[in-house]
C-alpha cells in the first residue's frame, strides 16, 4: 500500500477516501504505533478523545452531513502532534475538512490498488495460482481493486481457465452481491445506471458523460464533471496510464459488469453525440465502438480512412480488427491488417491482404501494401521475403508523406537484419530527411527510430529520445512501446540498472497496451534482468516467467529467453540443479529455433555451473560458445569461458579470454560486460594491487548503475585481498550481510589469485573455534585438551615463539621436565594435522618452529583477535585523520564483532590474561570512540546507547558519565539525563571518588 506510516511525519492529517474494499481499515491498523488508537467515527463524537500518539477515524461516511463537521470541529482541537488518519467511503464534506488543523493530505484508491507482482503474490500465496500470466488479467479485470482481486482469486482457483469477468458479474454471485450492497447501494440515484452504460461504451470523458447523464434517468439534474469526480475520487472509475499521462476515466470492468444489467437504453442520437465527443478527445478506438453500436457504417468508415493508422497502432488491435471485421473497402482492408499483424495475427493479415496484393497491377505495389505485407513477413521471421516485397514498391521520390517514410524505415530494420548495415544507414538518412520534410509527428517517429537501429552510443539514445517524443505526440502506442523495449536494452548495457528498471516497467505496460505479443517477451526479459541486478529476485524472476510463457503462446520453442533468465537467477542464488534444468532447457530450444542470442549466453551460463561442479563438458560447453557467438555475442561467450577456466584453474585460457572479453565490452561500450570483464580479470591477477585497481574500478560501474548484489560481491573480494585495510573489511562484512540478506550464497563469490581468503580461521572472541576450508573442526579431531590448549597459547602469544620448555610448563606444570618435550612433539604433530588434514602444505605453513620455539603464522592463519585488534587501531588512525565517516564504518564492525571476551574458556589461566586485558581496553576505546564520533556526526540516540552499554562493562568510568549526562540533556531528554546524574554520583562514592557537582544545567556538568 502506497501509505505513510504515522512515524513517517509526526502530527499530520490524512484522509483516505476509497469505497468498500480497498483496504482503507488495514491502512489505518498498519499506521497505528503500539501506542495509538483507532476508532469508528461514530465512537469519537462525544466524550474525551483519547490521549495518544496517533488516532485513526474509521468510517467517517457513516456520520451525516451535520455530524461530519462537528467530529471535524473536535478533531481540530488535538494537539499538534498527535498524527490524525480519518477513512472514508464516500467524499467527506468541505465544512468539515475546513474544521481540521493544517493541510490534509490525501489519499485514495491509486494509492490503495495492487499492482501486478502484488496481485501475483496475492494469487500464489492465498490461492495457489502460480499461472505467471494470472496477475495481469486480474489487474485488467479489477485494476487492483483488492477485495475485487481475492473475489477473482477464488474464481481462478476454482477455474484457472475462467472469464473473471464474466463470472464475477454472474447473478447470484458472491462478487455481484458484494458490488450491490457495498457499492451500488451508496450511489446516488441513477449512478449505477450510468457506470453500466459506460462500461459497455467506453471512457467517461466529460463530453460522453454529459451525453449519458441527458439520458440516463436518475442525475438528469447533476452535474456531470461533479458525478464523474466522485467515481473518481472513490475508485469506481480509474484512469488507466496512457502514453505519456493518465489515460481517461475508466469503469473498473467487475463493477460495470456487475451493473450492466442496469444500462440504460442509449438512443441513436445519444450514440452519435458519444462517438463525437470521443473523436474530439482522439480516442479512435472508443468512437469506432460507438459508430459501430450506433450501426453507422459510412461512419465507421470515414474513421477507419482517415484515422486508419492511429486506430490500428493506438493499443486494442485484436478489438480494432473485430469491429472492423464486416468491412471490403480497400483502405479499410488494409487498416484490419495491420491491426491483426500488431495483434500478433500474421496469417490473418496476409490472407486479407491477398485480394489486395491480386489486384495490384504488375510486380508494383503501393508503398503502404507493402509495408504491411513486409511486415506480417518480418514478424514470422522471413525477412528475405519482406525486403522482397518492399523492393516491388517503385521508386517515387520523396515527397509521398508519411507512407512513404514508413515505407523506407521498414527497408532500413529489414536490411540491418539481414547484415547490410551500410545499405540499411543510407535508407534510414533518406528516410529521416523525408520525415523532416513531411514535419509530421508520426513520420519523424518512424524516422527517428530506424535511425537508432543503424546508430551506436549517444546518437542511438539521442534517435531513441527523439522518436518516442514524436510517438507521444502522434498518439502511436505501437511506435512508443518499441522505442522503449530498444531504449531498456540500452540502459541494461550501459549499466545504468535503476534507468532500466523504470524504463522496462513502462516499456512492459505500453507493450501490453499496444497489443500483441511480439515485443512483450524482450520488454519482460529487458525488465527481469533490470530487477535481478538491483536484487529484486522476486519479481525478476516473475517476470522472465512471464515472457517465457507469453513466448510459448507465440509458438513451440520461442520460450528461450524467459528460461535463460530462470537459469541466471537460479545461477545466482546458487540453486544449481534448477539453474542447470533452465539453462539445458533454453539451449535445447534455442538449438532448434537457431536463436543465438539465447544459446550463446545458456552455453556460457551452463558451462560455469558444469565447472563449479568439476564436470568435464565444462570446457567444451564454454568452447562452444565461443565458437557460435557473433561479435555482439563474444563478450557474453568469453566471459563464460574464463569463468569456467578459473573454476577449473586453467590460467592460461582464464588470461586469454579475459584480455578478449574486457576489449570486446569495451569495442561495444557495453559497461555491463566491461564490469563482469574487470572482475574476471582480477580474479586471474596475482599481483593483489593490480587486482585492487581492477576490482575498484567494476565497482564504480555496479554502483552507478545501482547493482546491489554486484557491488556487495566486489566488496567482499576487496576485502578479502592481501594488504586490504580495515575499512575494506568492514565493509565486505557488510557486504557479506547485504549478499545474505538477499539470499545470495557466499560461493557466489569467486576467489581470485590474488586473494588472502584464508583457509585456516581461528576464533578465540568468545566461544573457542577453528575452521579448515570454511567447516568446524569437530571436537573428536582434536583427540585431547591438551591440543586445544596448545593452539590458544600461540594466539594469546601473537606471533611471536614460546619456547618449548615454557609450553611444557604451561601444558603440565606438575609432570616429569624429562618426558613432557616428548609430548609436546605429539601435540604439535596433531595440531599441524588438524590445521591441514590433507598434508597440503609444508609442515611450517601453519605452526612454524625453531630454536627458538613455536609459534603461530600469522601470515597464513586468520585469528579473530589479531583482525580486531588491528582495526582497532585503523580506527583511531582514521579519526586522526579526520575521516570520521571512515572511521564510524569501521568501529560500528568492530562493536558488532565483538561477541565476548578473549580466551573466556580459559579465565583462569595467567598467560590468557594479557591477551584478553589487552582486547578488553581495546574494546573500551572502540565504544569510546564509537559513542564520540556518533555525538559529532549528529546521532545523539545511537550514541546515547553506546554510552550506556560502556558504563555497563565500566560502570565507574567518571569521563562516559559526563559525557552520557550532557548527551541526553543536549536531545531534550531531561529526565533520564537526571536520572543518569544520579547513578554518576552513587558510583563516583561507591568508589570514594569526589562526586559530581550539580550545576544549573546539565549540559554543562
Amino acid at each position: 500500500m502506497g501509505i505513510e506510516t504515522a512515524r513517517d511525519r509526526d502530527g499530520l492529517v490524512r484522509l483516505i477516501v476509497a469505497a468498500a474494499g480497498y483496504g482503507k481499515s488495514a491502512a489505518l491498523e498498519i499506521a497505528c504505533p503500539a501506542d495509538g488508537l483507532v476508532a469508528p467515527a461514530t465512537s469519537l463524537l462525544d466524550g474525551d478523545l483519547p490521549a495518544v500518539s496517533f488516532l485513526g477515524v474509521d468510517d467517517v461516511d457513516r456520520l451525516d452531513a451535520h455530524d461530519q463537521p462537528r467530529l471535524a470541529h473536535r478533531l481540530g482541537q488535538v494537539p499538534p502532534s498527535v498524527t490524525l488518519m480519518l477513512a472514508s467511503r464516500t467524499p467527506v464534506a468541505a465544512a468539515a475538512l475546513a474544521q481540521l488543523r493544517g493541510p490534509v493530505f490525501r489519499s485514495g484508491p491509486a494509492d490503495l490498488a495492487l499492482g501486478e507482482y502484488r496481485v501475483a503474490r496475492v494469487l500464489e500465496e492465498e490461492y495457489a495460482i502460480d499461472d505467471p500470466e494470472a496477475a495481469s488479467a486480474v489487474v485488467e479485470a479489477t485494476d487492483g481493486w483488492p477485495a475485487l482481486v481475492h473475489f477473482a482469486g477464488d474464481v481462478l482457483r476454482r477455474d484457472p481457465t475462467a472469464d473473471i469477468v464474466e463470472h464475477l458479474a454472474r447473478a447470484g454471485s458472491g462478487c455481484a452481491g458484494w458490488v450491490d450492497a457495498h457499492v451500488a447501494a451508496l450511489l446516488p440515484p441513477g449512478t449505477a445506471s450510468l457506470l453500466g452504460t459506460l462500461f459497455r461504451l467506453g471512457p467517461a470523458v466529460p463530453g460522453v458523460m454529459t451525453a449519458l447523464v441527458d439520458a440516463v434517468p436518475g442525475p438528469r439534474a447533476t452535474d456531470p464533471e461533479a458525478v464523474l469526480r466522485e467515481l473518481e475520487e472513490t475508485g469506481l472509475v480509474v484512469r488507466r496510464p496512457g502514453l505519456d499521462r493518465s489515460g481517461p476515466p475508466t469503469v473498473v470492468p467487475v463493477v460495470g459488469a456487475c451493473l450492466a444489467d442496469r444500462a440504460a437504453a442509449v438512443p441513436g442520437e445519444v450514440l452519435e453525440r458519444v462517438a463525437r465527443a470521443y473523436e474530439e478527445e482522439g480516442l479512435w478506438l472508443s468512437a469506432l465502438r460507438a459508430w459501430t453500436t450506433a450501426g453507422d457504417e459510412r461512419a465507421v468508415i470515414a474513421l477507419a480512412t482517415e484515422h486508419g493508422r492511429l486506430l490500428a497502432r493506438g493499443g486494442h488491435p485484436d478489438e480494432v480488427a473485430e469491429l472492423l471485421a464486416a468491412a471490403t473497402d480497400p483502405s479499410v482492408l488494409l487498416v484490419r491488417a495491420e491491426a491483426l499483424r500488431l495483434a500478433g495475427d500474421t496469417e490473418a493479415g496476409r490472407r486479407i491482404l491477398r485480394p489486395l496484393l491480386e489486384q495490384s497491377r504488375g510486380t508494383d505495389l503501393p508503398p503502404g501494401l507493402a509495408t504491411c505485407l513486409a511486415g506480417c513477413l518480418y514478424t514470422e521471421g522471413d525477412h528475405r521475403a519482406a525486403l522482397a516485397a518492399l523492393d516491388r514498391v517503385p521508386d517515387v521520390g520523396a515527397g509521398s508523406g508519411i507512407v512513404r517514410v514508413e515505407w523506407l524505415a521498414a527497408r532500413a530494420q529489414v536490411l540491418s537484419m539481414l547484415g547490410g548495415r551500410g545499405a540499411a544507414a543510407d535508407v534510414a538518412a533518406q528516410a529521416l530527411r523525408e520525415a523532416v520534410e513531411d514535419g509530421t509527428p508520426g513520420a519523424l517517429a518512424a524516422a527517428h527510430l530506424a535511425a537508432s537501429r543503424v546508430s551506436t552510443g549517444t546518437r542511438k539514445e539521442l534517435h531513441l529520445d527523439r522518436a518516442l517524443r514524436h510517438a507521444v505526440e502522434a498518439g502511436d502506442l505501437a511506435t512508443a512501446a518499441g522505442v522503449r523495449v530498444n531504449q531498456a536494452h540500452l540502459l541494461l548495457a550501459g549499466a545504468r540498472f535503476l534507468e532500466a528498471a523504470r524504463v522496462g516497467r513502462e516499456a512492459v505496460r505500453l507493450c501490453t497496451l499496444a497489443g500483441g505479443s511480439g515485443r512483450l517477451p524482450a520488454a519482460m526479459h529487458n525488465l527481469g534482468e533490470a530487477l535481478m541486478r538491483i536484487g529484486d529476485y522476486g519479481e525478476a524472476a516473475w517476470q522472465y516467467r512471464r515472457g517465457a510463457a507469453v513466448s510459448s503462446r507465440l509458438g513451440a520453442g520461442r520460450a528461450g529467453l524467459g528460461l535463460l533468465g530462470i537459469g541466471e537467477i537460479h545461477r545466482e542464488l546458487g540453486r544449481d540443479e534448477q539453474a542447470r534444468a533452465a539453462y539445458g532447457e533454453a539451449v535445447d530450444l534455442a538449438t532448434a529455433t537457431g536463436e543465438l542470442q539465447v544459446l550463446v549466453p545458456a552455453l556460457a551460463g551452463l558451462a560455469r555451473l558444469e565447472a563449479g561442479h568439476g564436470d568435464d563438458r565444462a570446457m567444451a560447453t564454454a568452447t562452444r560458445a565461443v565458437e557460435l557467438a557473433t561479435p555482439a555475442l563474444l563478450p557474453f561467450a568469453l566471459l563464460g569461458l574464463g569463468w569456467t577456466a578459473v573454476s577449473l584453474e586453467q590460467w592460461p585460457v582464464a588470461r586469454d579470454a579475459v584480455e578478449r572479453a574486457v576489449r570486446e565490452s569495451r569495442d561495444q561500450a557495453a559497461a555491463d560486460l566491461l564490469a563482469e570483464s574487470l572482475e574476471l580479470a582480477a580474479a586471474v591477477e596475482t599481483d593483489p594491487h593490480r587486482s585492487r585497481m581492477l576490482l575498484n574500478e567494476a565497482l564504480s560501474i555496479w554502483s552507478a548503475g545501482g547493482a546491489t548484489p554486484a557491488c556487495a560481491r566486489v566488496q567482499v573480494e576487496l576485502g578479502r585481498l592481501v594488504g586490504a585495510d580495515a575499512t575494506a573489511r568492514a565493509t565486505a562484512r557488510d557486504a557479506a550481510n547485504t549478499l545474505r540478506r538477499l539470499g545470495v550464497p557466499e560461493s557466489r563469490v569467486l576467489h581470485g589469485a590474488g586473494s588472502s581468503d584464508r583457509a585456516i580461521r581461528v576464533r578465540v572472541l568468545g566461544r573457542f573455534r577453528v575452521s579448515v576450508q570454511g567447516r568446524v573442526v569437530p571436537l573428536q579431531k582434536w583427540r585431547s585438551r591438551q591440543a586445544r590448549t596448545l593452539l590458544k597459547v600461540l594466539v594469546a602469544h601473537r606471533g611471536r615463539p614460546v619456547s618449548r620448555e615454557r609450553l611444557c610448563e604451561l601444558l603440565w606444570p606438575d609432570d616429569d621436565p624429562v618426558r613432557t618435550p616428548h609430548r609436546l612433539s605429539v601435540l604439535l604433530s596433531t595440531v599441524r594435522t588438524v590445521l591441514d588434514p590433507d598434508k597440503a602444505w609444508p609442515a611450517e605453513q601453519f605452526v612454524a618452529s625453531d630454536g627458538r620455539g613455536l609459534w603461530l603464522n600469522l601470515d597464513t592463519v586468520s585469528v579473530d583477535v589479531e583482525d580486531y585488534l588491528t582495526d582497532a587501531d585503523e580506527a583511531a588512525s582514521l579519526l586522526q585523520e579526520g575521516r570520521a565517516e571512515a572511521a564510524l564504518l569501521v568501529l560500528a564492525d568492530l562493536d558488532r564483532r565483538h561477541p565476548g571476551q578473549a580466551l573466556e574458556d580459559e579465565a583462569d589461566e595467567a598467560w590468557a590474561a594479557p591477551l584478553r586485558e589487552e582486547v578488553r581496553i581495546a574494546q573500551l576505546r572502540t565504544l569510546r570512540r564509537l559513542a564520540t564520533t556518533l555525538g559529532r556526526l549528529g546521532r545523539a540516540a545511537q550514541a546515547q546507547d553506546t554510552l550506556v552499554r560502556l558504563l555497563a562493562i565500566e560502570p565507574f568510568d567518571e569521563q562516559v558519565h559526563r559525557l552520557l549526562v550532557r548527551s541526553l540533556a543536549g536531545s531534550g531528554r531531561h529526565g533520564e539525563a537526571e536520572r543518569a546524574f544520579d547513578r554518576w554520583r552513587e558510583a563516583m562514592i561507591m568508589i570514594g571518588a569526589p562526586p559530581p557537582e550539580r550545576g544549573p544545567r546539565l549540559t554543562d556538568v
